[in-house]
């Protein structure tokens, strides 16, 4: 849904949070915890804990109660203050409003489906980056409510539980081939590998029911509304 480059935003998100958190502790060991309760979020596949209550304890394991009492309001101005000037260097792909206005005018129920590690109000901001932060999705996961994370199938079944859905009903678009298209496809999901900045590690791709840009899934769509003469479903070729 946006151009982003995940592996140069990262290093400058790192930077910019273990800034933000001088005084309270030293950055470059923030980053370290940071990336170790991460980790436990990443790991969890499907827990009794929250990610957020998951992070939080694995940070105070680390740190302490003490020294952590400071920390979540430091983290949280954070995401008011500066992470929005984080989005300054990507723009929105117009395509993608475009997607979500066809699907969602084809009546189907659309979900943001990103990997649950940052806070909603994170999240939020990051679809505002992308132009489609105004738009009626479902849902959109994040750290506060969900118990999995991407590349388990385990995510992407809490999705479907907490939506009353079948996997024979949805279709995950994603650019990222282990963490969209494989798990997906696993619980029985159609799959669009959206191409462009594909993450492909093992030489997967072919495994996508369809690829293609942005546009080229919402011309999909819109096609497949106009023959239908209303609601609209994505087939399989083959």
């Amino acid at each position: 849904m946006l151009r982003l480059d995940i592996a140069e935003f990262l290093p400058r998100y790192f930077q910019a949070l273990g800034t933000a958190m001088a005084g309270l502790t030293d950055p470059a060991r923030f980053v370290q915890d940071l990336l170790a309760a991460t980790a436990a979020m990443t790991e969890a596949r499907g827990r009794k804990l929250s990610h957020r209550e998951l992070f939080w304890t694995e940070l105070e394991r680390r740190v302490g109660r003490d020294p952590l009492r400071d920390w979540p309001g430091r983290i949280a101005e954070f995401y008011r203050r500066d992470f929005p000037g984080l989005g300054l260097a990507y723009r929105a792909d117009p395509a993608a409003r475009r997607v979500v206005r066809a699907a969602l005018a084809a009546g189907a129920e659309v979900i943001l489906a990103t990997n649950p590690v940052f806070p909603a109000g994170a999240v939020i901001e990051r679809m505002r980056w992308a132009g489609i932060d105004d738009l009626p999705f479902s849902l959109v996961t994040s750290y506060e409510h969900m118990r999995a994370c991407k590349p388990h199938p385990e995510y992407y079944r809490e999705i479907l539980e907490l939506r009353g859905l079948e996997a024979s009903q949805c279709v995950m678009v994603g650019n990222d081939v282990q963490e969209d298209v494989v798990p997906a496809r696993r619980l029985g999901m159609g799959t669009f590998l959206v191409t462009g900045l594909t993450i492909d590690r093992n030489g997967e791709r072919h495994l996508a029911d369809w690829s293609g840009d942005l546009d080229c899934l919402a011309t999909m769509m819109e096609e497949a509304k106009g023959r239908a003469g209303g609601g609209a479903a994505l087939r399989r070729s083959g």
